[in-house]
């Protein structure tokens, strides 16, 4: 099939800004950051063995939840037996299954990263969370470009000075932030 060719002005989610495929909230790893960081943070080597033994956990548990997802999609293959009204009716509880598990997912990455940062001390969490700021910021304004184009010509954007729900914050176009 030829796809006809799209204006990605007019469209910029086309080209992946506003991609709307549903994804899991689930992190691939929850840890991740924590120990990308670590000595930024000053972790401790008990919180780095906890840390680890919370990740692995983790992904052995998602990566079970996944293979179970992979059955049932395989389960779920459209055959033309599948489209029958019988084959419809015995498909409907394996997609049924099929979002419990996904919710599953994204419950069982809430529960780890609620763990991960329990690990934490609580300067440690406010550090943490400023680093994952600091580098919010700096991708978003690096993207500002890219986000202007995706929302022009309805929308625009405006770069804060401070921090958001400062009164004294002063808004600026966002290409005169990242230009």
């Amino acid at each position: 099939m030829i796809m006809p060719p799209f204006n990605d002005r007019k469209y910029p989610h086309r080209g992946g800004v506003l991609d709307l495929t549903p994804r899991t909230t689930a992190p691939e790893e929850p840890a991740a950051r924590i120990l990308e960081n670590f000595e930024e943070l000053g972790l401790s080597d008990e919180t780095l063995r906890v840390v680890l033994r919370l990740s692995a956990t983790y992904r052995r548990r998602r990566r079970s939840i996944e293979q179970q997802m992979a059955r049932l999609a395989h389960e779920l293959r459209t055959t033309p037996e599948s489209l029958t009204d019988e084959g419809l009716t015995a498909r409907e509880p394996l997609h049924q299954k099929y979002a419990e598990l996904f919710g599953e997912l994204g419950l069982h990455g809430d529960e780890y990263v609620a763990l991960v940062m329990g690990a934490l001390s609580e300067p440690e969490q406010l550090r943490l969370m400023e680093i994952y700021s600091a580098e919010m910021r700096d991708e978003l304004e690096a993207l500002g470009p890219v986000i202007k184009d995706a929302v022009a010509p309805r929308f625009g954007l405006v770069g804060l000075d401070g921090r958001p729900g400062e009164l004294d914050c002063v808004g600026r176009p966002l290409m005169a932030a990242t230009s």
